[in-house]
């Protein structure tokens, strides 16, 4: 009898080389396989094979083509927003191709799925099967059945994904089963080489809605692989799987081995990503922090600037050995110039969040440092080995070694250099992740072989080496008083077996106050952060044998003090990626309520779809798919051109409810058109400037005298008037001198507006007006054309006004997602907190 150990046979079984490459595929499998041969008396293999390197894989879609919809027609769909998987009116199939997967060739595949979003709603049941195409290098998605013309795998995965309740969700539900198999059988192809593309179809039944590309959040592909020989462990529950037992011919001799392994370390890997707008910063020469930018350079802007990262829940133990770390980039802009670029730890065991004038620099660095010169950056979209640093476990060793390190803090990192490299950052689709592996102690094997008398049958036996579970905890941040999302993503071994299954238990360890765990059993739950602060929660997920323990850091921001925060767009509304992305960057400002200028939607996919989808957690009696609205009305429109054309007057009317429920109103407008709102100390009065109002559009007729009446009888001390058409604007044919009205006289003290697809902020006879339209497109004119423009950006870079009001003073600023504030801007006097 002879035993191989290793995961490679020698060449005389190599009809068997096959099935041990796809055994070896799965996690379940990762430890001793034992082949009993009948009728040899070999010498056995006596000493384990020497372990080869590995890597992990995480890749997303990086380009429309990469994923598409194929109806039974053939016609396909790649720019659509989101993916039905799969039905869609009828059923689809559905493509999805990942680039750059850089795995060697004949490397084996540990574990491998796909990280889907939830982009709507789907609770019904659905059952969906995976096969990859058989191809080493496939193409991009077009043409009529540009996906069922693709000849696939034998292999197939099949999926009954959970119910996917909660818009947004990336978590064990929206996780594919192991698709290792599927993975090993391309990674197997004779022809392929490491950064090809994968390509897997979807089939089946029922409804599960992702994001895709063109949404907010792309596809994730995530692969584990190894090459070479891996050594025995057996620390861990050793656990028979089934497999096939044979009765050949009679034979009366056999070779039995003993392992033994003496008790040894761990060991483990991680893989994180930035997960909030304060853990990635650019900072200028001036000492200016940037934390809302939809890329990061580095490091040339303009100017030579200090970029910052930082990594949460970076869960390994004191004392541990770092044996390889890096961060991988996305592509976010082409750069192929010189750049040289040096990298450094902070020198903190659990570095905050990035904020304030050098919020950067002003922080102490490890003497440690990585030298960094990428290649150039040609792709945008391209995140593989050009876009990830070289080894930094120098950086991440200095810092896990200081006294003040403990399993599950924070790292930052601070890069400085010269040229320019530009990444996606957090706000934008694909935010900085790193990727640690680490050691903790070491064991001893021995194996040894002895002769003996067998009967007439022979068992070939499978064993598996049970594995904890693998698991990624995260815990959103969120303003002091807000709900923190509490996340595990899950993946398992399925031994033993019984139970096959793992339960979660999570528990806070420490932060301001303690807090209430929605459900403590459920691998996505949530918890109230009443206070500032930071809160850490203990995530324990068990296989019924091993257990693996993650923290999750939710950073609890303080609310403002004293202050309205009041946030203004216009003219937004096509569901694409980029109004996703200003959503983010206002839902991480935290405000108040949000008011449109107007032009909501500009498609007819209707209103759900295109603003719920976004802003649902601010719309008050809010009955759409994508997950709770609020309690209170805090999402305040005006109607718009465009929402009269393409939205329609009725599904605006019966989308939102106005002004909502539990606002502070004098409700004397009597209807939904135009209405005021009483926010903190401020007053809105929201007009409707378009032809149909059947109110009229002078200060004489009857909008305008509710106008003057509301004015008058408000108390607050900042009141704000809304119209969709601009009174002023230096955009040829935008000023609407129907909408001059005597605001000023009438007492408002700032004048909205949109419809111009720019920023200007100007002042007209003692009364400042700010235009808000820069949303899905801009207006091309280099500079204002108007007596009184204050401020005036036209540049194709989407934004919004966001407006701090207290006692004494409004304060007005103006972001953009690339160019960061463009404006700043004082009314009154003093300060807000």
């Amino acid at each position: 009898m002879l035993l191989f150990v290793g995961d490679r046979l020698p060449t005389f079984v190599t009809t068997h080389q096959r099935a041990r490459r796809l055994a070896w595929s799965r996690r379940a499998v990762i430890g001793l396989c034992a082949v009993l041969l009948i009728g040899l008396s070999l010498p056995a293999a006596t000493a384990p094979a020497a372990v080869g390197s590995s890597g992990v894989v995480d890749v997303a879609v990086a380009a429309s083509n990469d994923d598409a919809e194929e109806l039974p027609t053939g016609y396909l769909d790649t720019t659509s927003s989101d993916l039905e998987l799969v039905y869609e009116r009828s059923a689809q199939t559905v493509g999805v191709r990942f680039r750059g997967v850089t795995i060697p060739a004949g490397a084996i595949v540990d574990a491998a799925w796909i990280q889907f979003t939830v982009d709507e709603v789907s609770t019904g049941p659905a059952a969906l099967t995976i096969r990859a195409e058989d191809a080493a290098d496939p193409v991009a998605f077009a043409g009529t059945r540009g996906i069922t013309t693709r000849v696939v795998s034998s292999g197939s995965v099949v999926w009954a994904p959970a119910a996917w309740p909660a818009v947004g969700v990336a978590g064990t539900d929206q996780r594919t089963p192991d698709l290792a198999l599927l993975i090993a059988s391309i990674v197997d192809r004779s022809d392929w080489a490491s950064g090809n593309a994968v390509v897997l179809l979807i089939t089946g039944t029922g409804t599960r809605t992702a994001e895709s590309f063109d949404g907010t959040a792309a596809p994730r592909l995530h692969v584990e692989w190894h090459t070479g020989a891996v050594t025995t462990t057996t620390a861990a529950t050793t656990t028979t799987a089934p497999g096939p037992t044979t009765t050949p011919a009679p034979t009366t001799t056999s070779s039995s081995t003993t392992t033994t392994t003496a008790a040894g370390g761990t060991a483990g890997s991680l893989t994180v990503a930035v997960t909030a707008s304060s853990d990635d910063a650019e900072e200028s020469t001036t000492g200016w922090l940037d934390t809302t930018s939809g890329d990061l350079e580095l490091v040339k802007e303009k100017v030579l600037q200090t970029v910052g990262i930082r990594f949460r829940g970076i869960t390994i133990p004191k004392g541990a050995t770092i044996t390889s770390a890096w961060i991988q980039f996305t592509v976010d802009e082409v750069s192929t110039g010189t750049a040289d670029l040096t990298i450094r730890a902070q020198a903190a065991g659990n570095p905050v969040a990035f904020a304030g004038t050098r919020g950067v620099t002003s922080r102490p660095t490890t003497p440690e440092s990585v030298h960094w010169v990428p290649a150039p950056w040609r792709t945008v979209g391209a995140s593989g080995p050009d876009q990830r640093t070289p080894d930094l476990s120098p950086l991440v060793q200095a810092v896990v070694d200081r006294s003040d390190w403990t399993d599950g803090n924070s790292l930052a990192l601070v890069v400085t250099g010269s040229g320019t490299r530009t990444a996606e950052s957090f706000e934008g689709t694909g935010a900085p992740m790193l990727h640690i592996q680490w050691t903790n102690g070491g064991g001893t094997t021995t194996t040894t072989t002895t002769t003996v008398p067998v009967s007439t049958t022979t068992t070939t036996t499978m064993l598996a080496t049970n594995q904890p579970p693998s698991v990624l905890a995260t815990a959103s941040p969120v303003t002091a008083g807000a709900t923190s999302t509490l996340a595990a993503q899950i993946s398992d071994d399925g031994f033993p077996s019984p139970p096959g299954a793992t339960t979660i238990l999570w528990e806070q360890i420490d932060g301001p106050t303690t807090v209430s765990i929605a459900n403590p059993n459920a691998a996505a739950t949530s918890a109230v952060l009443p206070s500032p602060g930071e809160y850490r929660f203990r995530a324990t997920v068990s296989d019924g044998a091993l257990a693996t323990v993650k923290v999750a850091v939710a950073t609890a921001n303080p609310a403002a003090t004293g202050s309205t925060r009041i946030a203004v767009i216009g003219d937004y509304g096509d569901g694409s990626t980029r109004e996703g992305r200003v959503a983010s960057m206002i839902s991480d400002w935290g405000p108040d309520a949000i008011v449109t200028v107007g032009d909501n939607i500009y498609s007819t996919a209707g209103y759900d779809r295109i603003v719920g989808r976004y802003y649902h957690s601010f719309i008050g009696a809010y009955a759409g798919s994508y997950g709770a609205g609020s309690p209170t009305g805090r999402f305040f429109p005006a109607l718009g051109n465009h929402d009269y054309a393409d939205g329609g007057i009725n599904d605006y009317l019966s989308f939102f409810t106005l002004p909502g429920p539990g606002v502070a109103t004098t409700g004397t407008s009597g209807n939904e058109r135009y209405y005021d709102v009483r926010i903190g100390d401020v007053a809105v009065f929201v007009l409707n400037s378009r032809p149909q109002e059947p109110n009229g559009l002078t200060p004489t007729t009857t909008q305008g005298q509710w106008l003057h009446d509301a004015l008058a009888a408000s108390d607050a001390e900042w009141k704000i008037v809304v119209v969709h058409d601009p009174p002023y604007s230096s955009i040829p044919g935008k000023s609407a001198l129907y909408t001059r009205w005597p605001y000023q006289a009438w007492g408002a003290d700032l004048v909205l507006s949109g419809d111009a697809h720019v920023y200007e902020r100007l002042r007209i006879d003692g009364l400042d007006y700010a235009i808000s339209g820069l949303g899905i497109n801009h207006s091309t004119l280099d500079n204002p054309t108007i007596a009184g423009s204050q401020k005036f950006y036209s540049a194709d870079d989407a934004g919004a006004l966001f407006i701090t009001a207290c006692s004494g003073s409004m304060h007005l600023e103006y972001r953009a997602l690339s160019a960061g504030v463009v404006d700043n801007y004082t009314i009154g006097s003093g300060s807000c907190p």
